[in-house]
């Protein structure tokens, strides 16, 4: 088994963050925005429970461009 390369590694966590991050705040808009529409109570989300995907989604990424053989291309 390769040992993964701590460069690439770093790469994927932070492209799987952002995409996270951003992903999860489109969402958020999108289900306040439903919200607003059908004069729902607003959703109100602390920002400690927005942590866990981001951070789940960046060490996958992480893993994946890792285990990928970069250089080969």
């Amino acid at each position: 088994m390769k040992k993964l390369n701590p460069i690439e590694y770093l790469t994927g966590v932070l492209m799987g963050s952002f995409l996270g991050f951003y992903g999860e705040c489109l969402f958020l808009f999108f289900i306040r925005l439903v919200c607003i529409w059908l004069g729902w109570v607003r959703l109100d989300i602390p920002w400690w429970m927005l942590i866990p995907v981001p951070l789940l989604l960046g060490l996958g990424m992480g893993k994946a461009i890792a285990h990928l053989h970069l250089e080969d291309y």
